[in-house]
This record gives structure tokens, C-alpha cells and sequence, in this order.
């Protein structure tokens, strides 16, 4: 009877520490899990784009309205996130006085943007952002610009294509910065891309320069 109960009372301890490392397991596992960085936010904006040019020879230009549509994602790492975005816009500019005016439409991709959202309640945040982009023209057309000379008519104006204007470069790169405000899942953002690259050839200083105000949406 006492090697019985010897060994009823070793099974229960037994089971007893068994069922308590599971326990420890199952939490720690738990633990880990709740610790995980949460899944990466997928986005659209779109908006207008004032476009315009920098340098020092645009005196005499202005903004011409234009567009941006790109898809990207955000994914926190730490405080922060980083993300990419990818879709289609556009550049150009257009002269104070007169009709002269240039859109060129592109493909434009940013392959990193560091920013940081501030949560300013459950369903509001403000957000700041910082990065690069690279963009290249695909088609576009000037208005009313000086297509010939002749000794009689003197210069001649009209539409040309982009692909016709002497010393035009198509890729484009530069930074971007800009700030907004969520709310749920929409949104709306403010963003600033200076180009690093001459836009024509035979320029020392002529790049672009875009001011955008685009409406977001979280999927």
C-alpha cells in the first residue's frame, strides 16, 4: 500500500511540473507572437501636381497643372517606416506671358522613403516623409514654341513633340519631402520633388520642380 501510494504521489508531481513547462512554453510562444512587427500598409494617392522648373533661367515661367497616380507601401521599423512608391505623372511649365507651354508625361518610382506618424488618436495620425525618386518621359508636347526662322517670316511658333526638342533629356531624378494627415483609411498629402538633373542639354541650370497635393487611400 505505501509503494502505492509512493507512486501515485511521484505521477502527480510529475504531471504536475509536465503540465507547468507547457504552460511556460505556451506563454513564451504568445509572447513572441504579440512582439511581431505588424504587416506593411499598402496605399494609393493621387492629386494635382503644379508643375513647374528651378535654376537660373526661369524667370519667366510659371506653374502648369499636371497630375501624379502612384501605389506604394509603408513598413514600420522601429519608431519610423520606410516604403516605395511607383506609378505615373507628369512635369512641365509654362511661360508668364504667351500661350508657350510644355507637359511631358512620365513613369516616375521612389525605391526608399524614410518618414515617421505621429498617432494623435485612433483613428487620426500626421505624417512626415523623406526620400528620392527617378522618373523618365514617355511622351509629351510643347505649345507654341519657335519650330523655325525663315529670313521673310522671321521665327515661326507651334506644337512640337517632345521628341523633337533639341538637347531635351528624358530621365529625371531628384529628392522629395512632404507631410499629411490620416484619417482612418483616407487622407490627404503634401509633397515637394526638386530635380538634380538638366532638363535640356544646352541648360546650366534648368530642373524640375513639382508641388503636389494628393488625396490617399490605406487597402
Amino acid at each position: 500500500m505505501k509503494k502505492f501510494l509512493l507512486l501515485l504521489i511521484a505521477f502527480i508531481a510529475i504531471t504536475s511540473i509536465s503540465n507547468a513547462q507547457i504552460v511556460k512554453q505556451n506563454s513564451v510562444k504568445i509572447n513572441k507572437q504579440e512582439k511581431e512587427p505588424s504587416e506593411s500598409m499598402w496605399y494609393a494617392r493621387f492629386g494635382l501636381n503644379f508643375m513647374s522648373a528651378g535654376g537660373d533661367d526661369v524667370d519667366e515661367l510659371k506653374s502648369n497643372l499636371g497630375y501624379q497616380l502612384v501605389w506604394g507601401f509603408e513598413k514600420p521599423i522601429g519608431p519610423l517606416f520606410w516604403g516605395m512608391e511607383f506609378g505615373l505623372g507628369s512635369r512641365g511649365y509654362k511661360a508668364k506671358e504667351g500661350d508657350m507651354k510644355l507637359t511631358a508625361h512620365n513613369g516616375v518610382f521612389s525605391p526608399f522613403n524614410l518618414g515617421y506618424k505621429h498617432e494623435l488618436s485612433s483613428d487620426l495620425a500626421l505624417e512626415a516623409h523623406i526620400g528620392v525618386y527617378v522618373a523618365g518621359d514617355y511622351y509629351g508636347k510643347a505649345k507654341d514654341v519657335v519650330t523655325g526662322y525663315s529670313y521673310k517670316k522671321g521665327y515661326e511658333y507651334g506644337d512640337c513633340s517632345i521628341y523633337d526638342i533639341d538637347g531635351y533629356v528624358f530621365p529625371d531624378a531628384g529628392m522629395q519631402f512632404g507631410f499629411g494627415l490620416w484619417y482612418n483609411v483616407i487622407g490627404v498629402d503634401i509633397l515637394v520633388q526638386k530635380g538634380f538633373v538638366n532638363w535640356n542639354k544646352d541648360a546650366d541650370s534648368f530642373h524640375t520642380s513639382n508641388f503636389m497635393i494628393r488625396l490617399r487611400l490605406k487597402f
